[in-house]
Formats: C-alpha cells, structure tokens, sequence
C-alpha cells in the first residue's frame, strides 16, 4: 500500500493498494498541479501511478521496468527518475518514456548493500554503494545502445540522451550509506556529504557484542576525471566528523539513510537511523569562529573577527566573546601591551564586570601600569573597590 498524506492539508490525501509489496515510492516533483498527480512505485518493478481513478479501469499503471533483483531506492528531478536496484542504476526520462541509460554495479560488490540516489540538479546524479561514489551526468550527444544483462532488461534502440560518469571517489575505509550534495555561497561549485559506516568491523559480530563503531558524515569534492592520466583524480577530505546516534552500537549498514532539503536560503541534512533522527546544517561565521576558538586558534578567530565583511555576519554577542577570550590568551602569553590595545577596543560601557575581571588580571602579573591609560573613568564607572585597588598598588610599588 502506498498512502500519500499532505503536511498542510488533507486535499491530496490518497491511499493505494497494490498486490505486492512497495519497497520505494517517489512522487512527481510537482505534485501539487492537477496533471502531475502522479508516483513512481518499486517493488520487483518499476511503476508509474496515477492517482485519479479513472471510469472502469480505477487507477492507470504503467509499467516503467521489470528485471532481477527488488527496487531500493527511487529519486526523482524534473523529468528525470532514477532508480536502483541489485544489479545497476537506471534513468528513465519521463519526456520522451524511455529509459535512456543503466549504470552497473561493481560485480564484487555484495547485494545487500545499500544503494544511494541524490540529483545535484537537472541531469546531475550522485550515485552510492559500496566503496565508491559516482558522479553521473545526462549528455546530448551521439546516439548509443544500451547493454544487456541477465535481468530480463531488453536492449533499447539508439537514444539522443546518454549517461557519463564524469567523477568518482573511492572510500576504503567506509560503506556508503548516503551521498547529497552540499552547495557553495555562489551556487556553482559543490561538495559532497558522505555518511560511511566503518568497512573494518563485522556487522553480525559486532552487533551481537554491541560494539559497532559509530558513522562518519565526510565532506568531499568530486574527483573528477583527468584525461591526461586516463584515471579519476585523488581528493583529500574537507571534513569528517563522527556522529552519536542514539543505538548506534547495534545498527547495521541498511539501516542508515542520509537525506537533505536544499533551498535558496538554507540547506539541512537528515541522517536517520530505526531509533532516531540527526539534523545537520552547514556551519555559518559563528560556528566557525567556535570551531577556531575550540581549535584554540585564538589570532586566527581574531583576524576573522575583524575582518569587516565577516563581522556583519556575527551575532555581537559573538565579537564581544571572541575579543574578551584572546585578551585573555595575550596575558597568559605575556602580550599584555597588545591585550591593554584589544580591551579599548572590545569592552564597552556596559561591560563593568568584565573590566575588572581584566584588570585583576594585569594585577596578578605585575603589569597593571600597561592597562592603566585605558581603565575608564566613567562609562561605565567603576566599583570604588577598583579604583582603591589601582590607587594602592601605585602607592606600594610607584
């Protein structure tokens, strides 16, 4: 059964019944318009449904493609869908009702192993399993013929649309169990997001002991393909990070799924187990600055800091925190001329509290005289105690 509900309104409420089990379904990407009411459904094929019900014969189904092995996953963009199953990746362009190319699996690679779908945009695929990540783009270009396998999948006739890999990365130590892309602030070049689950352990072992390892999320480029060496290019990993889902010592490489939501404002990434869900955001200039100041790389926060075009995009709360913590870092490193300069610069009428916490600082090394030009009078005044406190150092020791 397939049961379609809306978020925000029961209007394209529907549900359908089939006479075998539904393994993936994806609806239209315009679902909403009266014409597109239509679903793709996977079972041991590949179905396309129209919801509406129609005089005598109820709900028209189309058969899209029949071969070996049960449909997975699903992942439809425009007018193209892609699906996978145990043997490859096919595309079927609804425009011209053709599926215009297939993609096989690794003949090593074992079936059981999930499958990942995710369309960069228009014509661009990312494809999962296994070790490897690929990168599948729809071309206009001379006429091909698709590949027989022992499937039952028919060879189709010449076609005007072909699929090239055109990158690839290899992951040895992970088991792919999602790929999505992950964009720049310019919107042309991208990333891809990872989720791995650790290649060395033996799932049934460790699950019994309850010591799986937990996942990876990575952020990678495409290694794209270098003609000159007839080979796909090597990358280095931009981050990776370990995530903690809740009973993750007992989970099994199929049962993690990566998804995302892209918008023009925001992107956020799904990583979902049986028991939970973790939501993931690309880090802004605030993260990043906690990121630095984690690192303890309190100059390089700094120079972030006061970079203008950053500081626009920083909570003030942020600059004002990040000011005060490499003071700090310039007394312990006995910088105190240059920690005096920074207090001018980043404690303000309404930090009286935070003046004196410094000023008891300098007095606890002996350097008071270098702050003294800067210890406000007024705005903001401070205790009496303060003033008594300076008046009698210079007293003791001047």
């Amino acid at each position: 059964k397939v049961i379609i509900v809306g978020l925000f309104t029961s209007k394209y409420n529907n549900s359908i019944q089939f006479d075998k089990a539904i393994k993936s379904v994806a609806i239209h990407p315009h679902y909403i318009k009266a014409a597109n009411r239509v679903f793709a459904a996977g079972s041991d094929k590949l179905q396309l449904v129209d919801e509406r019900r129609w005089p005598l014969i109820g709900h028209r189904i189309t058969d899209i493609h029949q071969g070996y092995g049960i449909i997975s996953t699903i992942k439809w963009r425009d007018c193209f869908i892609a699906f996978a199953n145990e043997k490859a990746v096919f595309v079927y362009d609804v425009s011209i009702k053709e599926t215009i190319s297939f993609i096989k699996f690794d003949e090593m690679s074992p079936t059981y192993l999930p499958s990942s779908l995710c369309w960069v945009k228009n014509g661009l695929l990312l494809i999962g399993r296994g070790h490897l990540v690929k990168v599948a783009e729809v071309k206009e270009g001379d006429s091909i013929e698709l590949i027989d396998y022992s499937g039952g999948f028919d060879p189709l006739a010449k076609k005007k649309r072909r699929m090239a890999i055109v990158a690839q990365n290899t992951f040895p130590e992970f088991l792919v169990c999602g790929v999505v892309p992950v964009k720049f602030q310019n919107a042309t070049e991208w990333n891809m997001v990872v989720l791995g689950y650790d290649a060395n352990v033996n799932q049934e072992e460790a699950i019994l002991e309850g010591a799986v390892p937990p996942p990876h999320l990575l952020v990678v480029p495409a290694g794209k393909y270098s003609p000159e060496d007839e080979e796909f290019e090597t990358v280095t990993e931009l981050t990776r990070d370990k995530l903690l889902p809740r009973g993750y010592s007992y989970c099994r490489c199929h049962e993690y799924h990566l998804e995302c939501v892209i918008t023009d404002t925001e992107d956020r990434f799904y990583i979902l187990t049986p028991i939970d869900i973790i939501l993931a955001q690309k880090t802004d200039a605030n993260d990043h600055v906690d990121f630095l100041i984690r690192k303890r790389q309190f100059k390089e926060a700094m120079q972030f800091v006061e970079n203008p075009i950053n500081s626009k995009m920083l909570r003030p709360a942020k600059v004002k925190e990040t000011g005060l913590l490499y003071i700090y870092h310039l007394i312990k490193k006995a910088r105190f001329s240059e920690a005096a300069r920074k207090c001018h610069d980043f404690l303000g009428p309404a930090d009286r509290q935070r003046w004196e916490d410094v000023i008891y600082h300098f007095l606890a090394h002996h350097h008071l005289p270098v702050i003294l030009p800067f210890i406000p009078k007024s705005n903001p005044k401070l205790s009496q105690a303060m003033y008594e406190t300076v008046l009698n150092y210079f007293l003791l020791y001047d």
